[in-house]
């Protein structure tokens, strides 16, 4: 405030004067101070800090920036992975961002949110089914038809389906397109009773080499781009990811689910 009144006295004096060209000049200088410092500090532009990381990262490009809790700090998401980049592009860092008023690991809500989006919006027609039409929840599990801990889950998906949980099952070849892995999830797509194959694959059994149009790369490459390194990888469908084989009961219990309690569906 005494900044602007000793500026509005300046002018009325070179008024005064009669220097109307000086006036002009630093009313000039001043309007664009004001106005450029205010947009300085509004910054996490997407366009923008992707161009500045670009400079020193060659590949990386921003879906989304917005500003995080610290000062000076935007979050910048690519698919379901969550960095954290200075206004001015120039520094980056991945990990987590805990608030220590409260202890709650900000990266990992963040993620459960761009996770819980990502799983709701897969294509259903890629997926393998099975459990009641109105479930009380949903798992989506990447399998691997040779993980043995993916047959162990299998196994146990009936008690799952009979608590009123819907498991929706993404094939996913660890070892890649090409590999034997790879071509024993195409047969099992491509048979007559799909669920049933995958039984007999996980157990070792043998398979009709079947070809057919399938989702089996497509998958591989979604399991990528969610960094999925190992099955069975799940997710519960407000978001949480759960890495690797976990009984039934366990699962019922992490789902908020009883194990006493049956589906009528």
């Amino acid at each position: 405030m005494v900044r602007v009144v000793a500026l509005v006295y300046i002018f009325r004096q070179i008024a005064v004067l009669g220097n109307f060209l000086m006036f002009r000049l630093l009313a000039a200088l001043v309007l664009a101070q004001l106005v450029v410092v205010p947009l300085a500090r509004a910054s996490c532009d997407l366009s923008q800090i992707n161009k500045s990381v670009a400079r020193s990262i060659s590949g990386i490009q921003f879906d989304r920036v917005r500003a995080s809790p610290v000062k000076g700090l935007c979050e910048a998401t690519i698919d379901t992975r969550v960095f954290y980049v200075s206004e001015d592009g120039k520094y980056l860092f991945a990990g987590n961002l805990v608030s220590l008023q409260d202890g709650r690991n900000l990266t990992a809500r963040a993620t459960g949110k761009l996770t819980k989006r990502y799983i709701a919006h897969l294509d259903k027609s890629n997926m393998l089914i099975v459990g009641p039409r109105h479930p009380k929840r949903t798992l989506t599990v990447f399998t691997d038809v040779d993980c043995p801990y993916c047959a162990r889950l299998h196994d146990e998906v009936p008690d799952l389906v009979r608590h009123g949980v819907r498991v929706r099952y993404l094939l996913y070849p660890r070892t890649g397109p090409g590999t034997q892995s790879y071509w024993r999830a195409v047969a099992v797509w491509c048979s007559k009773d799909p669920m049933k194959a995958m039984g007999i694959a996980n157990r070792g059994g043998s398979l009709p080499m079947k070809r057919c149009v399938n989702p089996v790369r497509a998958n591989f490459l979604l399991g990528q781009k969610l960094d999925i390194s190992g099955t069975p990888t799940i997710f519960t469908d407000d978001g949480t990811r759960i890495n690797g084989y976990l009984p039934a009961k366990d699962l019922l219990t992490e789902l908020g689910i009883s194990d006493t309690s049956v589906s009528q569906n």
